[in-house]
């Protein structure tokens, strides 16, 4: 599972981890949604070894936290987006996550649960939820009975770096999260021993990979990350 801040390297990380593997092998459940309504049966994707998943999804839950729930113009609780949150999430480990886990598929997943523990708790306007609030929802139960065995976390020097990124990309999420202040309390939290603590308590490996540097850096770190933990899984 891939977490961190809006522009960290997040989606670099996701990409170079996928080229290790042959592209036929790969099921993408972000493009499957692009031309389907609803998620694939296990009959579509059982023949993959490899599965590309993010949240929120592309499902009808995660489409309308992406369109509506976060955006700037609009105006929603903590509370409103932690149960949305969760719920698309709960729909995610039970149609796919959880019977391709059980058919040992391997999942390399951009955010999850972690991604709820972080902004839910901080709030995008300063009004977070306390932890236990947010972890007693039943999406984030259901993520917590089965935890990704390796959580990479983009590690940065400063958030500036990320606002910059997001500044310069040609196309504008225009979300909620993505102001500096939020980004920096963020960074802070996913960089913190209190996250890692309780993810390696839950039996995750914590791996921070510095995507402080130049492209090709961050390539050659998410390389050397593959080696020592995944290249035996091709």
């Amino acid at each position: 599972m891939l977490e961190g801040i809006d522009g960290a390297g997040k989606g670099i990380i996701g990409k170079e981890l996928l080229k290790q593997f042959p592209a036929n092998n790969i099921f993408d459940l972000d493009q499957y949604f692009e031309t389907h309504q609803d998620y694939p049966t296990a009959e579509i994707w059982e023949n993959f070894p490899v599965i590309s998943s993010s949240e929120p999804t592309y499902g009808t839950v995660g489409k309308y936290i992406r369109e509506e729930l976060t955006n700037k113009d609009k105006s929603y609780s903590s509370a409103a987006l932690a149960q949305a949150y969760a719920l698309d999430r709960q729909v995610l480990y039970e149609k796919v996550i959880l019977p391709a886990l059980e058919k040992g598929k391997i999942i390399i997943q951009s955010r999850g649960f972690v991604s709820s523990i972080v902004y839910q708790n901080l709030g995008a306007n300063n009004n977070g939820l306390p932890l236990e609030e947010i972890l007693k929802l039943p999406g984030n139960q259901l993520a917590l009975q089965r935890t990704p065995d390796y959580v990479i976390i983009p590690k940065l020097n400063d958030a500036k770096q990320a606002f910059e990124r997001l500044l310069g990309r040609e196309k504008q999420d225009n979300s909620i999260f993505e102001k500096l202040d939020f980004l920096t309390k963020a960074q802070l939290k996913y960089q913190g021993d209190e996250l890692r603590e309780f993810l390696e308590n839950h039996g995750s490996k914590v791996i921070y990979l510095d995507t402080s540097g130049t492209l090709e850096e961050t390539i050659t770190h998410t390389q050397e990350f593959f080696d020592k933990y995944l290249k035996d899984f091709v």
